[in-house]
């Protein structure tokens, strides 16, 4: 709850207006007591003159010589605080006063803390020059009247109250002002900046100190320049010497002074960018305090007298402190002053110290707090701006269409085989030896039935392999009429090879099961032979929809898999007697789901950057049949480009160009064989979902443009670290999923991602250089 206490003197008078609530009021008229500015004046002077001894914050003043006397200072300032608060106390408990104080005492019976600004106008007609009711210290109102809420007795004045712009920050920012220190110590609040503030908040140092060579008149233009950062503050702090003379001065450095007019376009500027609070620890700062709250800032601190150096120091370490801990600002300003006080009354340190700080404040505006560290809002930090989320959404819906992925896949191992072909690779001998049958090879053998397959030259071929003692023999061919000419020739050859080496019968989902007359269920083993797991998707690009996972109606243990891991797993067992498949080679419920809803994420997919040299040795079928030497690879006998042809990727157009041209199709059984190899060398590649990954960048741009925006002025990005951001972090990137891909076989996409980086980066580099452009 938050009640308004207006005071104008008049002559003798004191004219009282307690307004709250919505039209709610109270007028009251009091006389002044005459010995009021006499207690406050003799209060004044044993301050004054106890705290003589210590270095003030004030105006840098010649002091001449004081005789000694047996006066007890810190008694007799003792003494006339009791005086003037007392003094203080009688009055505001006059009868004519009964029904404000009544309202207070009520409000502050409830529940939650109660601020009661006060506003006073002294009567200019007044001779007395040195006394005014604002020097009065009204704080000890809260203290009498709030027994069971505390009253924050707060100041302001007249001026109405501008509208605070709220930052949404992760950290304050805060810009530190030292000025003169003539007599002074800086330390303190340096250390308790760096220790206590730092940690919650970005933090510039500005003034003097800071550049104590600078021309005075470029010091007073660095400190405009800093108050009008373009990333704008929420806290300014000065400490120096200050005075209320002229309207309010501050001393920059040693005999160069400036008063607080001189900053008032740049303190506009900055509240039109976020400032929100000031601390003045320095003398006299009642004139200044006013000038700020008309300025637009909704909450100052400052000091209503002289204060020590020691006492300033101890203020602002608590201030500090509060501060970290989360308290807002006037919370940390109150409890300062609560601390001076208890240092005071039970310590008996620093005595009165804490009748001077003074917190101003606008009505009903909430005080600025450091924002939480929880989740809650390191979630809203993230939240994309509405430019930013279009991005988003519209790269996330291009990145879930397989038209544009496919092309994006077939270019991405394409720079790969470019930056495998830099640093150059070793060919060993392939483990795969495919032999097509082509269009010139069945002429030479003068065979008329090609489509299907003639089947006593496929029975020659079988006994070739069989022949040459080879371990595994793979047909990708579907056999499904079973009255073609020589077929008994043909189970006459699959049933003498099964006795040397175990021959895969590739299968085709659309064809059914194999009949019962072309072999022996007990010895053949079943392969599915096709290549589109969704066969309805991206005809345009069927080569990389080829199949490496078992059918999703088949257990991989008891179903028919693939051709190609069916070849794999009785090679294993025609050497060890096990067979063991790469984990890979099984469905993961990720990928199940992921087909499901049409996509490939977690979708193994063949790795194409291997070269073909490396992979398998291809020769015709006739060159086949002439061969005598014994064969330890595994025999894939597979159609040739003109029976079975697929879309070839760019990366193997790439390897062809050099020997053969460009040759724009590839056999359907070249895909089998370059998974085959894949499972042998357990390289199938994993691409991570472009969709995760632009989330991903998306968190960390969001997080790298928060840092950004709260980067103090003297921390700004130079050139290099431009140059670092917008080319270095991209190659790192790129280089990371270069490497990925090599070492692990993960695929980390590259092109939306880096479109996300760009568009939360490029916005805010083309913004900065525009406000430059415009000082």
């Amino acid at each position: 709850m938050e009640f308004l206490l207006e005071v104008w003197r008049i002559d003798n008078t004191c004219l009282f207006k307690l307004s709250w609530g919505k039209g709610h009021g109270l007028d009251a008229r009091i006389s002044f007591p005459s010995s009021l500015p006499k207690h406050y004046q003799d209060w004044a002077e044993a301050y004054h003159t106890y705290y003589a001894k210590g270095l003030h914050r004030g105006r840098v003043t010649v002091v001449g010589k004081v005789a000694a006397t047996p006066i007890n200072w810190e008694t007799r300032l003792n003494f006339t605080q009791s005086q003037l608060i007392n003094a203080l106390r009688d009055w505001l408990r006059g009868r004519e006063l009964f029904e404000i104080r009544q309202v207070l005492s009520e409000a502050a019976q409830g529940n939650g803390p109660i601020n009661l600004l006060i506003q006073c106008q002294d009567d200019p007609k007044l001779p007395e020059a040195d006394f005014s009711l604002a020097k009065l210290p009204w704080e000890c109102l809260g203290q009498e009247l709030g027994d069971r809420t505390p009253i924050h007795v707060l100041r302001t004045t007249h001026q109405r109250p501008f509208v605070v712009k709220r930052s949404r920050r992760s950290k304050l920012r805060i810009l530190a002002i030292f000025g003169d220190d003539t007599g002074l110590s800086f330390k303190a609040e340096r250390e308790a900046i760096e220790k206590k503030l730092k940690p919650i908040a970005y933090v510039q140092f500005a003034g003097h100190n800071i550049s104590p060579k600078m021309p005075e008149a470029n010091l007073k233009a660095q400190i405009k320049q800093a108050i009008e950062d373009p990333l704008g503050w929420d806290i300014l702090f000065f400490a120096g010497h200050s005075d209320d003379g002229l309207g309010g001065e501050v001393m920059l450095s040693p005999g160069y002074s400036a008063l607080i007019d001189e900053f008032e376009e740049a303190l506009k500027v900055a509240r039109d960018r976020g400032l929100q609070f000031a601390l003045f620890n320095s003398c006299r700062g009642c004139a200044i305090a006013e000038k700020l709250i008309g300025y637009g800032l909704s909450h100052v601190v400052v000091m209503r007298e002289k204060v020590v150096n020691e006492v300033a120091q101890v203020f602002f370490q608590e201030f500090a402190d509060r501060l970290a801990n989360l308290e807002d600002v006037q919370t940390a300003a109150l409890g300062a002053v609560k601390d001076l006080a208890i240092r005071s009354q039970a310590h008996y340190q620093y005595p009165s110290a804490y009748l001077v700080p003074s917190v101003y404040a606008y009505s009903g505006v909430q005080p600025l707090k450091p924002p939480p560290l929880n989740w809650r809002v390191m979630l809203a930090r993230l939240r994309p701006s509405r430019r930013e989320a279009i991005v988003l959404v519209t790269l996330a819906f291009m990145s879930c269409q397989t038209a544009i992925q496919y092309p994006l896949i077939d270019g991405r191992q394409l720079v790969q085989v470019m930056l495998r072909d830099l640093r150059g690779s070793q060919i060993v001998k392939p483990p795969i030896l495919l032999v097509k049958l082509d269009e010139a090879s069945l002429n030479a053998a003068k065979i008329r039935d090609k489509d299907p397959i003639d089947r006593g030259y496929m029975a020659s071929l079988i006994n070739q392999a069989s022949r040459l003692q080879a371990p595994v023999i793979g047909v990708d061919y579907v056999f499904k009429d079973n009255d073609r000419p020589k077929q008994a020739e043909l189970s006459q050859a699959l049933r003498e090879a099964t006795a040397k080496s175990r021959v895969v019968m590739a299968v085709g989902s659309e064809w059914g099961t194999t009949y019962k007359d072309v072999m022996d269920p007990k010895l053949r083993i079943d392969g599915d032979m096709d290549l589109n797991l969704l066969s309805n998707l991206n005809q345009r690009y069927p080569v990389f929809l080829a199949r490496t996972i078992g059918d999703l109606q088949y257990s991989p243990l008891k179903g028919t898999l693939p051709f190609p891991q069916q070849v794999l797993c009785q090679w294993k067992l025609s050497a060890s007697g096990r067979c063991r498949l790469p984990a890979i080679a099984y469905q993961h419920p990720i990928t199940a789901l992921s087909v499901w809803i049409g996509q490939q994420w977690l979708h193994p997919w063949i790795d194409y950057s291997s070269r073909r040299e490396a992979a398998y040795e291809t020769i015709t079928s006739q060159q086949f049949l002439e061969r005598s030497e014994p064969i330890t690879q595994a025999v894939l006998l597979v159609p040739g480009e003109d029976f079975d042809k697929f879309t070839m990727p760019k990366v193997l157009v790439f390897q062809r160009e050099e020997m053969t041209g460009k040759l724009p199709y590839m056999a359907g059984g070249e895909i089998h064989a370059y998974q085959l190899y894949n499972l042998i060398q357990r390289r199938l590649i994993v691409p991570i979902p472009d969709l995760w990954m632009i989330g991903l960048v998306g968190i960390f741009s969001k997080l790298l443009l928060n840092w950004l925006y709260d980067l103090p002025r003297d921390k700004s990005i130079s050139k290099r670290g431009w140059a670092m951001l917008l080319g270095g972090v991209p190659a790192i990137a790129y280089l990371l999923s270069f490497l990925t891909y090599s070492l692990v076989g993960v695929m980390l996409p590259l092109v939306f991602p880096t479109l996300v980086y760009f568009s939360y980066l490029l916005p805010y580099k083309v913004q900065r250089r525009w406000k430059r452009s415009m000082k």
